[in-house]
């Protein structure tokens, strides 16, 4: 009786595995495709997004190379323009990436996510560009001391961190040998000198509604006049002028203004021991025009009186583009 019904048993078995077989295989074979599919897309996601990515960063990085950083080799607001870079194109990464899984899976969390990223990243945008825009360069600033008796000059400027190019090479300091007539000799290199070279960046705001409308035919005439108000000797003119001369003449009319001495301090303040009785700090902002516009004219200080150690310094800020080659 249990042999018959083992026999039952094993038949019944060997039926009901013949009858499942087929249909275990072709479920077995759905889910095999489901895997290999899904397995396919997401490789083509990450291939998307790989060849997106690689794209994207190499433009932009490209954009920022040739059109800021390279204008700061080696320079803090180099390390500046590559961080806030490498931020930017990892999230314009992400974006690429959730939004090729919001077109896959066409989910309405995926989708949320995908627009919440494009929002951070716009205001991400918006402010590096504005950074971006308010970034001017301080153009040729250089520092003549005039003791009334040789001395030993230590300079220090506030903001180091700004500066791009350096003669001689700043390392915390310049320490020279000043002689009356301006004459410097630099204590480290023993080289002679005439002048402390500097170059920086300001991110401040620029923008003046005072000034003067200058045409390019008065330019010199206009610069020998209000340099003298603002205390530089025909010496120190004449190097302003011929260094600053074929930009502004470059343009039919300029839209020219004097910093003030505490808006030079606020950007590069100067640290100077021993301590001079007089500072002149003479920094020219202007912008290219091709028509005069309407400003109301700036009121210059008094013409400053030179005594004891006197320093003087110059340069100037090109507002008509944001990068100063």
């Amino acid at each position: 009786m249990n042999m018959q019904q083992d026999i039952k048993n094993c038949i019944n078995q060997k039926q009901h595995t013949n009858t499942d077989t087929p249909e275990t295989a072709t479920k077995q074979k759905s889910i095999f495709i489901s895997i290999l599919m899904k397995l396919i897309k997401y490789i083509g996601i990450v291939i998307l997004f790989l060849i997106s990515f690689t794209i994207f960063t190499r433009l932009y990085s490209h954009f920022f190379y040739n059109n800021l950083v390279r204008s700061f080799p080696s320079t803090p607001i180099a390390q500046i323009f590559y961080v806030k870079n490498l931020i930017l194109s990892v999230i314009i990464g992400i974006t690429i990436l959730l939004s090729t899984l919001c077109i896959f899976n066409k989910t309405r969390k995926s989708c949320f996510f995908v627009i919440l990223i494009l929002l951070i990243e716009m205001i991400l945008a918006v402010k590096l560009i504005d950074f971006t825009t308010n970034l001017d360069i301080i153009d040729k600033p250089i520092i003549y001391l005039y003791p009334t008796e040789q001395t030993e000059v230590t300079v220090k400027l506030g903001n180091p961190q700004k500066l791009t190019h350096t003669y001689p090479k700043y390392k915390d300091k310049w320490q020279v040998i000043a002689q009356p007539n301006g004459d410097l000799t630099d204590i480290q290199t023993k080289r002679s000198l005439y002048a402390l070279y500097w170059e920086g960046v300001n991110n401040d705001n620029n923008e003046t509604t005072t000034g003067f409308i200058v045409k390019d035919e008065d330019t010199i005439s206009f610069l020998e006049e209000k340099l003298a108000v603002l205390g530089l000797n025909e010496r120190e003119a004449n190097e302003f002028i011929i260094y600053w001369l074929p930009r502004l003449e470059s343009s039919p009319y300029n839209l020219i203004y004097f910093k003030t001495i505490a808006e030079q301090d606020k950007n590069m303040p100067l640290y100077i021991s021993p301590k001079p009785d007089t500072i002149i700090r003479v920094m020219m902002a202007f912008k290219n025009l091709n028509e005069p516009i309407k400003v109301t004219e700036q009121i210059l200080p008094p013409i400053p009186q030179r005594n004891g150690f006197t320093v003087v310094e110059w340069g100037g800020t090109d507002l008509t583009g944001n990068i100063v080659r």
